[in-house]
């Protein structure tokens, strides 16, 4: 899950604090004090690799999110300075479970000679390609903001650990000309970067390379896609063929079969007749053809012996007179053959599988559901389905979603009873088929009874829900707007995978007071399997259902999965507050205007009461 979040510079947030985040996280505060932005900043990430063009670092503009340019993002305050957008994701929590999402991958693991993942941080910097329009900001020029922006630096690190050590693996990439972007325009693409890993990593991209060198990087959208080093291509063909010579064939996968066939030069031949002649061998003659490697090695075979390649790394193989005589024709080769230089495309392994991890969380792992919903219909419209699980960004997708996984088994948490107050303690862990959760909920939450989709052809798939107990079905359209609220939410959420980021913007719109209560009880049921919540709300309901649950644990397990903060705006800078939460669910830092209104309207209704009967009661004496 994410456990920090970096803004800076974004919107109104100028240089904000990171975000400590945990399984919930609710942000409140007034309108337009800053929460949308945060989940703006994280939705722009998602945007970017899911919807834009893989040559582009950002994408400002697409189906989640319009925001416009580069200028139109950027605090209005830091001119000439950069935005930062990054995160920290932690995987401690799914340490012991082999169902974590990083170790589900159709064609392998992330994981390498037991390593576990600890966590996984990815930094961005963005700046504007040319500071000198900054000072027409009103006029801006449409050719040019286009291409507006440039990814100035990334910084890509995962933390890991076996049973017996732990490491770290980095990758930083810092684009040339500095972070107002001018990078030299005679440079290819792939040198835009100057790249720095870790000495592992490096040794793993610059392995059986000869003079090798990290030339720079090819990004997608602002994850690094390979890494290019150049090396000495003769050399390699001269180590190649050395190693073809004194190498058995079995151990020459990685070594083209095409190095047989090249001629041996005439002093490389003197080296190896003399060192035959020491020995009283016959030597290699150009009588049956020319001399290839191929040649040299079947004429050198019976007196090298048993060999192959590990023994020829072994440090007394290399001290015998076999291996002086190896390293002499090695010395022969390079010093007759004038380098000629190549460039390889590499990418160090635990890299590679980061920024396959960050692709797909970012794609498939963060889920959105906006504040507003598609208008209920009789029938929904067959569409195609970018992922069987996702609802869509406005719950367009709940009946195609719910009838194509409504029979799939899952695991969930069961609704709360009356009788019992530690939910945390007293949950249960259920399989059962979605559509049977969908409607255990959905009767909790006191919106329906029963909900039913059908497979209506080319027409699409029919959707009915019952609000009561007589089973009477009716569609969307002649029930409660409530129902098409809590549906898309209930059905994207319960088919969520453990470590996904659920993103919810009001979710109490048009929802009773008690269902927003008892919506916090489903989000509660979420976190305690694994998943993250991100909700932005109005609703001091579901704020104090979440304080009630917090009081009603004995063991203090719900406190440390609920993260509140108040957001608001002085002078233009949005800032968060942590709200601090006691175990008996009081407010210890109670924010100014957090959840006050009813309060001192009530307080304001005693007061008028007072009053008025004070006045009633001076008025009869008279």
């Amino acid at each position: 899950m994410i456990k920090r979040w970096y803004i800076k510079n974004f919107k109104s947030f100028r240089d904000a604090a990171p975000l400590e985040m945990s399984r919930i996280n609710v942000l409140a505060g007034a309108n337009s004090s800053g929460k949308s932005s945060i989940i703006q900043s994280i939705l722009l990430l998602k945007q970017t690799v899911q919807y834009g063009a893989r040559s582009r670092p950002i994408a400002f503009n697409g189906p989640l999110l319009r925001l416009g340019d580069f200028r139109d993002v950027r605090n209005r305050d830091a001119v000439g300075e950069p935005l930062i957008l990054g995160f920290d994701l932690d995987f401690s929590g799914f340490s012991g479970d082999r169902s974590a999402p990083w170790r589900r991958r159709s064609g392998g693991t992330f994981l390498h000679q037991n390593q576990t993942w600890d966590s996984l941080s990815l930094q961005l910097t963005y700046s504007h390609r040319d500071e000198l329009f900054e000072a027409d900001y009103n006029v801006p020029d449409p050719r040019l903001s286009k291409q507006s922006t440039d990814l100035s630096k990334v910084s890509l690190s995962v933390s890991m650990h076996t049973e017996s050590e732990s490491s770290d693996v980095f990758m930083l990439m810092e684009k040339l000309g500095g972070e107002t972007g001018e990078a030299e325009p005679q440079r290819p693409q792939l040198e835009l970067y100057n790249v720095s890993l870790d000495e592992d990593s490096k040794l793993e991209v610059s392995t059986d390379k000869p003079d090798a060198q990290i030339r720079g990087t090819l990004l997608w959208h602002f994850l690094p896609a390979w890494t290019a080093v150049s090396y000495n291509r003769a050399a390699k063909k001269i180590i190649d063929t050395i190693e073809f010579i004194f190498t058995e064939r079995s151990m020459l996968t990685m070594i083209s079969p095409d190095v047989g066939e090249e001629r041996v030069s005439p002093n490389v031949i003197a080296v190896v007749n003399d060192w035959l002649l020491e020995r009283g061998a016959e030597i290699v003659t150009e009588g049956g053809g020319p001399i290839t490697a191929k040649r040299l090695k079947n004429h050198l075979k019976p007196h090298l012996g048993e060999r192959n390649l590990l023994n020829w790394q072994r440090s007394d193989e290399f001290a015998g007179d076999t291996g002086r005589f190896r390293q002499r024709l090695l010395s022969v080769m390079l010093k007759e053959t004038p380098p000629s230089y190549d460039i390889e495309f590499e990418q160090p392994r635990t890299i590679r599988n980061a920024t396959e991890y960050l692709r797909e969380f970012l794609t498939q792992g963060v889920r959105y559901l906006g504040p507003l919903r598609d208008a209920p219909r009789p029938v929904y419209p067959v569409e195609a389905l970018e992922n069987p699980t996702d609802v869509g960004y406005r719950g367009e997708h709940t009946a195609a979603v719910l009838d194509l996984n409504g029979s799939n088994i899952i695991a969930y948490r069961s609704p709360p009873e009356p009788s019992k107050q530690d939910y945390a303690a007293t949950s249960t862990l259920r399989h059962n088929t979605l559509i049977s959760a969908v409607k255990e909920w959905l009767s909790y939450l006191g919106v329906a009874e029963d909900v039913q989709t059908t497979d209506a052809g080319v027409f699409g798939n029919q959707l009915q829900v019952s609000t009561d107990t007589s089973g009477r079905m009716d569609h969307l359209t002649n029930v409660g707007v409530g129902v098409s609220q809590v549906l898309p939410l209930v059905v994207t959420a319960l088919l969520a995978q453990p470590g996904n980021l659920l993103i919810f913007e009001q979710p109490e719109l048009h929802l009773h007071p008690r269902v927003q209560a008892r919506l916090a009880d489903f989000f509660l049921a979420l976190a305690l399997d694994g998943k993250q919540i991100l909700l932005e709300t109005h609703s001091e309901y579901l704020v104090d259902r979440f304080r009630l649950r917090i009081a009603q644990s004995d063991s203090d397990t719900i406190r440390p999965l609920v993260n509140m903060m108040f957001s608001e705006k002085k002078a233009g800078t949005s800032t968060l507050t942590p709200i601090q939460i006691s175990e008996f669910g009081a407010i210890t830092n109670w924010p100014k205007d957090f959840f006050e209104q009813s309060q001192q309207d009530v307080g304001q209704i005693l007061k008028a009461a007072a009053s008025k009967r004070k006045h009633r009661t001076t008025e009869s004496s008279h």
